[in-house]
């Protein structure tokens, strides 16, 4: 059957009309329609170029014409049309498939036979993409058309006869006219430049299929930790992604070892994962990544200052997983986030190079861009071998020029000589994690508790590296003596890669997946430190004995000991606040400088004190800065108030939270139990600490759904007071993640109080509902701040402007025992939190230090926190000391650290070990300027 005329039905009065709002399978079989007319055969055929005509006005006369009515246009055929198009020698056709089944079936259909090469007809596929584009892309958005319809008809014509007579030469060449042609009608209107940019995923499953795909150029790889290890174990594999790599083809993007929640890592966490992360792209494939990006949520502001240092050049902002975070009309910023460093990023979310709507709605894609910008950027993502046949069309058409555009690698994009128009920052509240609602769908164990393992363990680690750094000053050179068991040396420290690997491995075990206890990795590091910094500092015979406290935080501490000794004395005034010996040993309050020591002689008696407040008065415990009044019918804390002060601070009770059913206007109907106190008793009353437990049950629509001891301790010249909270769950919690679980609550007066938390160990305020938070919460109320220290419980849920829920047991969780400290007006909660973590630690010893008290590092500025400490010997027996240094409330500074003896050289350098700076060296004082938030890396030899 002879056809003359190549027709998709389609209901649209014009290009500026055409339906490119469709989705779905509606939207892939319009395109397949579209396309499939554009089959070489039917062209030469025909001697027509494909074009649309509206659905509800067909012509009269359907002689040698070829219909494809996709799908979206059956409805709105007239009826008898069919009938009338057979009648009159015409085809029509409803097809459904792929658009190379639909191009068989118009073939058959006409009585033509297919001798074409897939290949060759690939081409004609994209040219007629790349056409319905093109006029959407002018017509759609700028109302005209300069295209000379006739010349691309002959150039397509002698393009199609080409193709069905095997002339590969004159093909490519009529097929590059037509192209040049599109190219001159979108500059017309649209010169400016566009950017593709390819985005493949490849883990565990795809990063076998990145070599095959051949027709693919320019790719970006996403590679994570287990495609690397398939790339370490497949030499073929990895020689084949090397070599698009020297060939300027491909692009491996990543960064760090795991992709884990990093909103509850601390900040030293994060910066050794990036480091694990560069040293393992180096061994696998010779070079580090340059281009940061990530498959799983936990972008957040503290990688723009990670990434910079790293030495990256770019980031792509978005991630492929559930929870929310910021996007940018503008697409291309410099992205900055809790310091003042910044970097390029793409900030817009890419588009899915699997879906048909994607490329049904490029033009519109395109044209926004450009408006927005002098330079429109296009991202596309993809798993590695799964894509849209209209994405093939668009990487072959760049064959033939960049009529919509060149695919472009990241590393070209970022270094290339651009502009970023926007400079952001956001703020932490921008991003809503997705992981604890992940971890209870997965149910994985212990999702609140493992959080707390993981902060006890950072904390014992950075208290072990600042006590090998505190006792590197008393190490002796010698070899002989640095291998002695009376003098321990520098051989017995770790080293700084040792300690990466321990802190990597810790943070590893976060994923809820790794049942290891991390205190095994820990504890043993902090007790060979503290018996090391103990040997070294007490050479003085003491036959007496005594008790050496050892603090490793770089803030002065106040802590309370229990000591097996009838009474102490300390040589150095105002260092013992308060002792008194009771049935379980002598306690007492001790005041220890910051990186320091003291030495506590132990003798027969206590001495005699005056006559002081006692801690108790009926159901209320108190000290010099609060007093605490329990509540007689719950057993939770009536009131937190000051002395010659009226108004309650803070009130807490432990709940239950049930979901019930929903509303009629879609929110979660929830129910709290009640907490009904059965017994309570002071289980220790003296002048240094005061106990008092409550006993009783949490009632829920009258069934007990749980029993409880709560237990509150007062010590006396501390601004903490502890609350242990131990729970014997009758019901189970359901899997309905910040709706349903056990919580301490929270309440205090003051609406419009500001709350605070710690991410990543920066200051930050709070504005959400659902707070990730797992050192502490601040409350300030004006004159005074309340702050809740949660020992690494990380989720919080605020209830209206008051009330905030500190989630205990939800869904999954085994631990059932907890501890928070309640402090009031705390100057500096982040340090007070990593002190309550890991406390000063006292050893008994038979020799004494030369001083009985000293320190040996010191900080002015509490703002700013060594977050990480290593040792090493250099070649001239001299000594290195490195320090992490951290600003963590957003308060530019000049910090001076007053080292033990004057260093020779103070040097800063980056992550990746390139010198930044020189640092200005006063006597024995380091002078160092801190940018707010800023983050330094100082090495100090001696």
């Amino acid at each position: 059957m002879k056809i003359s005329h190549l027709r998709l039905l389609i209901s649209c009065h014009g290009w500026e009309d055409f339906p490119t709002h469709l989705t779905g399978d509606e939207a892939e079989n319009l395109l397949a329609n579209w396309s499939a007319l554009w089959h070489p055969v039917l062209i030469a055929a025909s001697g027509a170029v494909p074009v649309w005509h509206r659905v509800d006005s067909p012509p009269e006369d359907c002689a040698e014409y070829l219909f494809v009515c996709p799908q979206v246009s059956v409805q709105r055929l007239p009826v008898g049309f069919e009938q009338r198009v057979g009648e009159q020698n015409g085809i029509i056709l409803q097809p459904v498939g792929t658009r190379e089944a639909i191009a068989n079936d118009c073939l058959a259909k006409a009585g033509l036979s297919n001798l074409v090469p897939p290949e060759r007809t690939d081409f004609f596929f994209a040219l007629g993409y790349i056409y319905l584009q093109v006029q959407i892309l002018t017509r759609q958005y700028r109302y005209s058309s300069s295209l000379d319809h006739t010349q691309f008809e002959r150039l397509l014509l002698r393009a199609a006869q080409a193709a069905v007579d095997g002339s590969e030469q004159q093909l490519q060449q009529e097929l590059m006219g037509c192209f040049d042609l599109l190219s001159e009608e979108r500059n017309r209107y649209f010169a400016n430049e566009i950017m593709l940019i390819d985005w493949t995923l490849a883990s565990e499953n795809q990063i076998k299929r990145v070599p095959g795909q051949v027709e693919l150029k320019r790719q970006n790889v996403l590679v994570d930790r287990t495609s690397l290890s398939i790339l370490e174990q497949n030499q073929d594999l990895r020689d084949l992604i090397q070599q698009g790599i020297d060939d300027k083809q491909v692009c491996i993007v990543g960064g760090e070892a795991s992709e884990l929640n990093s909103n509850l890592l601390s900040f030293t966490s994060l910066v050794h994962l990036f480091s694990k992360g560069r040293q393992k792209f180096l061994n696998t494939l010779g070079q580090s990544a340059t281009v940061f990006a990530r498959q799983k949520f936990g972008i957040n502001p503290s990688y723009p200052q990670i990434l910079k240092q790293s030495g990256f050049v770019g980031a792509l902002h978005s991630t492929m997983d559930d929870g929310r975070f910021p996007t940018h009309p503008d697409n291309v910023i410099s992205w900055s986030g809790f310091g003042n460093e910044s970097i390029p990023t793409l900030a817009e979310s890419p588009l899915d190079a699997t879906l048909a709507e994607t490329f049904l709605q490029l033009s519109g894609k395109i044209s926004q861009a450009i408006d927005r910008r002098h330079q429109a950027v296009i991202s596309f993502v993809h798993w590695a071998g799964q894509y849209s046949p209209w994405y093939r069309d668009l990487m072959i058409a760049t064959q033939f020029g960049q009529t919509l555009g060149r695919f472009v690698l990241l590393t070209e994009f970022f270094e290339s000589d651009f502009e970023t128009n926007s400079k952001q920052r956001w703020v932490a509240d921008d991003y809503q994690s997705p992981c604890h609602k992940q971890a209870i769908v997965r149910g994985d164990s212990n999702p609140v508790s493992r959080w707390c393992d993981y902060w006890k363990a950072v904390t014992e680690l950075r208290a072990a590296a600042a006590l090998q750094a505190m006792s590197a000053p008393y190490v002796v050179h010698s070899d002989e003596t640095s291998q002695s068991t009376d003098n321990p040396g520098l051989a017995t420290f770790l080293s700084h890669s040792q300690m990466s690997d321990l802190h990597s491995e810790i943070a590893a075990a976060t994923d809820g997946r790794n049942s290891q206890a991390l205190s095994d990795k820990s504890e043993p590091l902090l007790q060979h430190a503290v018996a090391t910094f103990t040997k070294l500092i007490c050479t003085r015979e003491f036959p007496a004995g005594g008790t050496l406290i050892v603090n490793p935080h770089s803030v002065s501490r106040r802590q309370w000991f229990c000591l097996d000794a009838q009474g102490i004395h300390c040589d150095q005034d105002q260092v013992i606040y308060c002792q008194e010996k009771t049935d379980r040993g002598l306690q007492a309050v001790v005041d220890v400088p910051a990186m320091g020591f003291v030495f506590l002689k132990h003798q027969d008696r206590v001495p005699s004190a005056a006559r002081v407040l006692s801690l108790v008065d009926g159901q209320v415990l108190r000290n010099e800065f609060f007093q605490i009044t329990s509540d007689p019918n719950t057993g939770g804390i009536r009131s937190v108030m000051l002395y010659n002060e009226r108004g309650n601070l803070l009130s807490q009770q432990i709940a239950f939270r049930k979901a019930d059913q929903r509303r009629s206007r879609g929110r979660d109907d929830v129910v709290y139990s009640q907490m009904q106190r059965e017994s309570w008793e002071f289980v220790e009353e003296n002048r240094v600490r005061a106990t008092m437990v409550s006993r009783g049950q949490l009632i829920c629509e009258e069934q007990r759904v749980a029993e409880f001891v709560q237990t509150v301790t007062v010590i006396r010249g501390i601004r903490v007071f502890d609350i242990r909270m131990d729970l014997t769950p009758l019901t189970t919690v359901r899997p309905n993640p910040w709706v349903e679980y056990f919580s301490a609550r929270f309440a205090w007066s003051n609406e419009a109080a500001p709350l605070r938390r710690a991410i990543n160990e920066h200051h930050d305020q709070v504005t959400s509902s659902r707070i990730e938070s797992p050192l502490y919460l601040e409350i300030d109320s004006g004159p005074h701040t309340t702050t809740l220290f949660t020992g690494g419980m990380p989720y919080h849920r605020r209830d209206g402007y008051r009330t905030l829920d500190c989630l205990l047991i939800p869904a999954a969780e085994s631990q059932t025992s907890f501890c928070m400290g309640i402090g009031v007006d705390v100057k500096s909660p982040l340090h007070e939190a990593f002190a309550r973590l890991t406390p000063m630690s006292a050893t008994y010893s038979q020799a004494a230090p030369h001083n009985p008290s000293g320190w040996v590092f010191h900080f002015n500025r509490r703002n700013v926190i060594p977050i990480e400490w290593s040792v090493e010997m250099t070649a001239s027996n001299g000594k290195r000391i490195e320090i992490w240094l951290k600003e963590t409330e957003g308060r530019e500074c000049q910090l001076k650290v007053t080292c033990p003896m004057a260093p020779q050289r103070a040097t800063v350098i980056d992550l990746i070990g390139n010198q930044s700076d020189v640092v200005e060296i006063v006597k024995d004082q380091v002078i160092l300027p801190m940018e707010r938030f800023g983050f330094r890396r100082v090495i100090l030899d001696w």
